[in-house]
């Protein structure tokens, strides 16, 4: 069994912006868990423990959705927060353009017959760069941070794995899906 998710790597420029963002979050913040940037990573389907029975069928999925998507653009947009108890996360969000959003309807209209569980909410493209963390003031400090705009080609998604260790989480690629 294998906890699996499915996602699009950031490149190291955006992955440069995010070291400056974390690094003003800490004058605006008491506290945070700061993500580390070689976790960085945009969701697209968490599959969560998963047979290994079921790694070749998601594989060759995934092979399948990929000969109808290409072209994908991420552009970042700008900082935020969910509340998480009396904690924040801070996300980067991205703009969700046709190619994103297209690609996500197909991933999950293609898991869904296949008989994998769908996430419900609203697909929110974005990468987590802080978690547990308490504002100084007010959340919306966060507000005061710019966000530099940047575009990134989208050239493959990855079928990670994730496994938990004594230094933390670690993530393995076990399946590189190019576009």
């Amino acid at each position: 069994m294998k906890r699996l998710f499915l996602a699009i790597d950031i490149s190291d420029e955006i992955k440069k912006d995010i070291k400056n963002y974390q690094n003003a979050l800490s004058e605006i913040t008491k506290k945070s868990s700061i993500t580390v940037l070689d976790n960085i990573h945009l969701t697209l389907h968490f599959f969560g423990d998963t047979a290994d029975e079921d790694l070749e069928k998601i594989k060759k999925l995934l092979k399948n959705i990929s000969k109808y998507n290409s072209g994908i653009i991420l552009e970042t947009t700008r900082l935020g927060v969910f509340k998480r108890a009396r904690e924040y996360l801070v996300w980067l969000g991205f703009k969700a353009d046709d190619g994103l959003s297209n690609l996500k309807k197909t991933i999950d209209q293609t898991l869904s017959f296949e008989g994998f569980k769908i996430e419900s909410r609203e697909f929110k493209p974005h990468v987590t760069i802080a978690r547990r963390t308490s504002f100084k003031q007010s959340a919306r400090e966060i507000d005061e941070i710019k966000v530099i705009k940047r575009i990134q080609s989208v050239e493959s998604l990855i079928l990670y794995s994730s496994h938990f260790t004594h230094s933390g989480v670690q993530y393995k690629a076990e399946e590189i899906i190019k576009l």
